[in-house]
């Protein structure tokens, strides 16, 4: 909930170099012009792969997914960022995976 930009993060870990992939299913709860985002952050490497969720619904969860590359894990803390961009309202995020796809 909010008005203008407000996030959440939560920190991994992994420790082999590959591809990975977030997927968060998000629905619109309140506010028709709310924006909400997501981020799988490389805080090493200090480079991210930012989505804006544009297909957001009120009636029901839809899913959005984002990859990046980890050329050098060794312990790599990977931020995974929820918030809203713009706009104000409610979005549920829930089974948000993460997962090393090669």
């Amino acid at each position: 909930t909010g008005a203008g930009s407000v996030y959440s993060v939560q920190d991994i870990t992994v420790n082999s170099p590959g591809t990975y992939k977030i997927t968060a299913y998000c629905k619109r709860l309140s506010g028709r012009n709310v924006v909400p985002y997501f981020q799988i952050y490389d805080r090493n490497a200090n480079k991210g792969t930012t989505l804006q969720i544009t297909n957001l619904l009120s009636y029901k969860f839809v899913g959005n997914s984002a990859t990046l590359n980890v050329e050098n894990p060794n312990g790599t803390q990977l931020g995974i960022i929820f918030g809203i961009k713009t706009g104000e309202g409610e979005v549920l995020m829930d089974d948000i995976i993460v997962e090393k796809i090669d």
